[in-house]
């Protein structure tokens, strides 16, 4: 997608000029161009929540600029040891949360998509295996 292949549509359909863009669907940052389309609608004053598993997140952070229509939307499997295992790739969880931690200290809106199992560690664990609270 082209930064400019998003005018004229929204979530409501073509030209209907809907506020939210979401980019979703594999990892976003891997497009050379990710940061523009998503300038490109912020500057348009649509919502953006761009989704991303964080593991690129530091390294292509400062081509992003914080803005109240702009947030980053990380998705974690569960804490670390479940999410670890789901990805199949150990420190994948600390590298989110510190990608979560940096963007936070830049000034970033972030939300999670976080899954929570039944089997998942109770809310007493040590505090470094938990999401970070601003």
């Amino acid at each position: 997608m082209a930064p400019d292949a998003h005018r004229g549509s929204g979530p409501s359909g073509p030209g209907q000029g809907g506020r939210i863009g979401v980019g979703a669907g594999g990892e976003p940052l891997i497009h050379p161009e990710a940061h523009l389309i998503a300038a490109e609608l912020v500057a348009r004053r649509k919502f953006v929540y761009f989704c991303t598993n964080a593991l690129l997140m530091r390294k292509k952070m400062h081509n992003f600029s914080p803005s109240p229509y702009f947030a980053w939307a990380v998705h974690l499997d569960g804490l670390r040891e479940r999410h670890d295992a789901s990805v199949d790739h150990a420190g994948t969880f600390d590298e989110a949360v510190g990608a979560i931690r940096e963007a936070q200290r830049r000034g970033f809106r972030v939300t999670t998509n976080t899954t929570f199992f039944n089997t998942d560690a109770p809310p007493d664990r040590p505090r470094g295996d938990r999401l970070p609270e601003r």
